[in-house]
């Protein structure tokens, strides 16, 4: 059997009959089961991709009716639907699935010879039945999916022109291209081809049509004159100058008149300056070089992390490094997705690309559409080696009009964008903040530069005064740069006497935090793209002395649920001021903690909260202690009216892990509390006490 989706989504029985799978909503589930055959696709990511990023409430309740009758459907034949965990897995023999059969052939033909790889290649065309996809529900993955597809058929029908070339056969490989430049007249890399092909072929008249009907179209269309590669190509055909390469042949001459060569096209270079104080970062070099290869096109990556983390340093020192490879120009847009006043648009960046493509005037004005403005930027991208990068992006929506498919895009963004993963199969780079020897190797190198580095560094303490300026910065890159700028415009200061002093909260808030373009500043910013409730939660959190909170103490310190807390917490995380966990926690930098607290400082709420926290840790400890006394709980624990939720301590091992992880908050959670006077604070403080005191328990068999 095998299912079909390079056209209409049908399923094709072993004797040949062709089965309807039903209505549109359907048929996107089988495509998408298909095209990720034999794996197991998640429920929720399943109904996503069916019907996009706000399903309705009947989403689940439609997709277990869809699924129902697909396994009836497919009941006779050599497929099976299976529920797996949380999703469900199509299984399917190898080959069956058109789409996935096509990418192995394409790929096959990348590594074979010439002959090999046209027989592949035209294997690969012959799965070819139309549209991919048609009949099937719209969604933006679905919609997505059949735009990479329609790509990967136009790598297809180059390389394969390409091969007939190498193999001196310029007829088939002219008469495979002017077949699709039919189809597809704005193609300027295919027109180029065929003009080659044909000249070849001897049959230079044929050559010079092809490019007088590939420049009326984008004329009609776009309103813009051919590309540099086609405009030389044009120019070769003028000059007389047959290539070496195919049948010997005299070529006619061409029009006494021959129209003039088109302009070329400006070649845009708008990366800004590469950041002179950039250290490091080889590990994520790498894996960027892996994702976005140097003169690759057709690539999505996205660099992703929390605010001063230095993503776009990263994304910039790797643009700079491979720019060379793309000589068609380089595009920059920043995007201001974290500016408190608001992203900038798509239609105001699409303007200024087509400006620096050549676009004119009246293709980029004011009043047109911005699906229009899209359109155009991919037809003039298409075929060309461009380079862009989308520094500071709000979220995918803002993202997508921007990209083109035979551009290489760098995206970087404090959220996380799994849309543009899911729908793009973008790559996906996450940024920590740096180790140790990468952060003293970032101090070393910047006081190093200066004229004064000797006044800033004392004699033999080099490596111990600048790990531990390191250390106290959290390894935060703009933490770095401003330590630095410290001690430039301290010139009596050295490395050890700044690390000393930041060592206390307060003066660490000072330099680092609450300074002009202090980490801040940041914050702030990013805190007010987040809903009101959430950016209030920041505040908040700022109480907590822990780096790493649950959803249980959160919700105390916001006096909500666990479930209210999460999704608080999932907001920010979003947003790149904390990082979630693979265990239900949240990480924040000592410096996101510090901001809060510096705004709660004088909140008249924060009594309460603190009082709320304690309580609550009071309780969290009370369950913990009894845990490793194997004690069981108390008869009126449970019907205490302040009893909050507690995670699961109901064990020793829960216990201990509890503990272990909240050990830096209850120490100075107990600190805080023995200093007050109400007796839950002096509770948690003897309570906390105990648990320090307390030996390692061995574990009794129970006989």
């Amino acid at each position: 059997m095998q299912i079909r989706v390079l056209g209409a989504v049908e399923i094709v029985t072993a004797d040949g009959a062709v089965v309807d799978p039903g209505a549109p909503k359907r048929r996107a589930v089988v495509a998408v089961l298909a095209l990720a055959a034999n794996q197991v696709v998640d429920a929720d990511t399943l109904v996503t991709r069916v019907w996009g990023d706000e399903p309705p409430t009947h989403a689940r309740t439609a997709l277990h009716g869809h699924v129902s009758a697909l396994r009836k459907l497919l009941a006779p034949h050599a497929a099976r639907l299976t529920s797996r965990g949380s999703g469900y897995e199509l299984i399917v023999p190898d080959g069956a699935v058109d789409a996935l059969r096509f990418t192995e052939l394409a790929d096959r033909a990348r590594q074979a010879a010439d002959e090999e790889a046209v027989a592949l290649l035209r294997e690969a065309l012959g799965l070819w039945l139309g549209p991919p996809l048609t009949g099937v529900a719209s969604s933006l993955h679905l919609d997505a999916t059949a735009v990479r597809l329609v790509d990967a058929h136009r790598r297809v029908v180059s390389d394969l022109a390409r091969r007939l070339l190498d193999l001196g056969r310029p007829e088939d490989a002219a008469a495979l291209l002017q077949d699709h430049l039919l189809a597809d007249p704005l193609r300027e890399d295919l027109a180029a081809m065929a003009m080659q092909a044909l000249d070849r072929a001897g049959d230079r008249a044929a050559a010079f049509e092809v490019f007088g009907r590939t420049e009326a179209a984008l004329q009609r269309e776009l309103g813009v004159e051919p590309s540099e590669s086609l405009a030389r190509e044009h120019e070769q055909l003028v000059s007389g100058a047959p290539e070496d390469t195919g049948p010997a042949a005299t070529p006619p001459a061409p029009p006494s008149v021959p129209p003039p060569p088109a302009p070329a096209r400006p070649v845009p270079a708008q990366l800004p300056a590469r950041d002179a104080g950039f250290h490091g970062r080889e590990a994520e070099l790498t894996r960027l070089d892996a994702h976005a290869p140097a003169g690759s096109g057709g690539a999505v990556v996205v660099l992703h992390g929390v605010v001063g983390v230095g993503k776009s340093a990263l994304a910039l020192r790797h643009a700079h490094r491979i720019a060379g490879e793309f000589p068609d120009g380089q595009l920059y847009a920043d995007l201001g997705g974290g500016d408190a006043a608001g992203p900038v648009g798509p239609d105001a960046v699409l303007a200024g690309f087509l400006d620096a493509l050549g676009a004119p005037d009246d293709a980029r004005g004011s009043g047109v559409p911005t699906d229009r403005l899209a359109a155009q930027f991919r037809s003039l991208a298409a075929g060309r080696r461009l380079l862009v990068v989308l520094d500071n992006a709000r979220d995918a929506a803002q993202v997508r009009p921007l990209l083109a498919p035979d551009c290489l895009t760098l995206v970087t963004s404090r959220r996380r964008m799994d849309a543009l993963v899911i729908e793009q199969g973008a790559a996906h780079v996450e940024l920590d903040v740096l180790g140790t020897d990468e952060a003293t190797g970032l101090l070393a190198a910047a006081l190093g530069a200066g004229a004064r580095a000797d006044a800033r560094v004392g004699e033999g303490t080099d490596a111990r005064a600048l790990g531990d300026l390191a250390a106290r910065c959290g390894g935060l890159p703009l933490a770095l740069r401003l330590a630095v700028t410290s001690l430039i415009t301290h010139p009596t200061w050295d490395a050890q006497q700044l690390a000393d002093a930041i060592a206390d909260d307060d003066t660490r808030c000072a330099l680092l935090v609450t300074r002009e373009n202090g980490v801040g500043a940041l914050v702030a910013a990013t805190a007010a793209t987040v809903p009101p409730a959430s950016a209030r939660a920041l505040d908040l959190l700022g109480l907590h002395p822990g780096l790493v909170v649950d959803r249980f103490a959160v919700a105390a310190l916001l006096d909500t649920t666990p479930e209210g807390a999460r999704e608080r917490l999932e907001d920010l995380a979003r947003a790149g001021l904390l990082v979630e966990g693979p265990t239900g926690r949240w990480r924040r930098h000592d410096l996101v903690r510090l901001h809060g607290r510096h705004r709660i400082a004088d909140d008249p709420e924060r009594p309460a909260a603190v009082a709320r926290l304690v309580d609550y840790y009071r309780q969290a400890v009370t369950a913990a202690v009894r845990a490793l006394d194997a004690q069981p709980a108390g008869p009126a624990e449970g019907a205490d009216a302040g009893a909050r939720p507690l995670p699961p301590l109901d064990d020793e091992d829960a216990a201990r892990r509890w503990v272990a992880t909240e050990e830096t908050a209850l120490h100075e959670l107990a600190r805080l509390a023995e200093s007050t006077q109400d007796d839950a604070g002096r509770e948690l403080a003897e309570r906390a006490r105990d648990l320090r005191r307390r030996p390692a328990r061995r574990r009794r068999a129970v006989r």
